[in-house]
């Protein structure tokens, strides 16, 4: 087993921590607008999404199977996008379309590059 950059594995430990943040809000202000379906299941996912983050060393299954856990982020990211663009935004829902994206290429290359765990 190689050895990983430490700069890298804190680069994902935060990025699922942001994310996770981010899509725990979304699923708060849906719990406030009476969405408690949709804003409980972010809320879930953002949770689940920051433990990922919290315990990302700790576990080898997320080291393994860390471009599946990019895509569902993605799709959350994206089902946070859809709530914004159903609501009539138009700025914020655009960049969350394009992190959706981002988070999608990188689990791409997380497939293809990943490292023996």
């Amino acid at each position: 087993m190689s050895e990983q950059n430490p700069f890298k594995n804190r680069l994902r430990k935060i990025g699922h921590l942001v994310s996770g943040f981010v899509i725990i809000l979304k699923g708060y202000s849906k719990i406030e607008e009476l969405h408690p379906e949709i804003g409980g299941v972010l809320i879930v996912l953002g949770i689940l999404f920051i433990s990922f983050g919290l315990f990302h060393e700790k576990i080898s299954w997320i080291k393994r199977h860390e471009a599946w856990l990019l895509w569902l982020e993605a799709a959350a990211i994206a089902l946070v996008a859809y709530s914004y663009f159903s609501a009539g935004k138009v700025g914020l829902p655009i960049t969350y379309t394009v992190a959706a994206a981002v988070y999608f290429v990188v689990g791409i290359y997380s497939y293809k590059y990943r490292e023996a765990v």
